[in-house]
């Protein structure tokens, strides 16, 4: 169950759920200048900088992950707030990230490994999904650190109607076979590992 004026906090006694904040401030961030939603914005960034440990990560449901450390990143750049630092907010208010061992930044790029991707987890081997995620945080992050200005990833000037829409020759709606798909990638990944 949701609030409705606070869509970000999941209403479970004070709990804040850090990863559907950091979506709401991206979502929010193209209506920042309309009637009450900057309040609602920063009362939600003001939320999130209770939630950064000592060393820079913020929990989410399920603890710490590289996954909520990305999306309240992305959140925050979105709606121009510097996650590395202090930044000063319409009522005069200052929120800062940055806490005694490490920011926001320091802690996501804890989760990197050695061959270049990210975890889930602090601990355990690369994830795909936790690498595309932090990939596109640090994106937003250089976006908005060589701009100076606030950064939304969600959004874009980009023209889709002039993308060329590529069709498949070789599947079709009548003779598509999940399991069988399925089996032509598993060989597929058999062949190559057997290399």
């Amino acid at each position: 169950r949701y609030s409705f004026e606070l869509p970000w906090r999941q209403r479970l006694g004070t709990t804040i759920d850090a990863d559907i904040t950091g979506a709401a401030l991206n979502a929010l961030a193209p209506a920042l200048l309309e009637d009450g939603v900057r309040s609602l914005v920063e009362e939600a960034v003001k939320s999130l900088a209770t939630l950064v440990s000592e060393s820079g990560y913020v929990s989410g449901f399920s603890g710490i992950s590289s996954e909520t450390n990305a999306f309240v990143l992305m959140g925050l750049v979105a709606v121009g707030i510097n996650p590395e630092g202090v930044s000063q907010l319409s009522d005069g208010t200052q929120v800062n990230f940055a806490r005694s061992k490490g920011d926001l930044v320091s802690a996501l790029l804890s989760f990197k490994t050695g061959a270049g991707s990210f975890r889930h987890t602090l601990e355990g081997s690369g994830n795909s999904m936790a690498t595309e995620q932090v990939l596109r945080a640090l994106i937003a992050l250089d976006r908005y650190k060589s701009t100076g200005k606030a950064y939304n990833f969600y959004s874009s000037e980009a023209d889709s109607g002039s993308v060329k829409v590529y069709r498949s020759t070789t599947l079709s709606s009548e003779g598509f076979s999940p399991s069988g798909l399925l089996a032509s990638t598993q060989k597929t990944t058999l062949a190559s590992e057997a290399r």
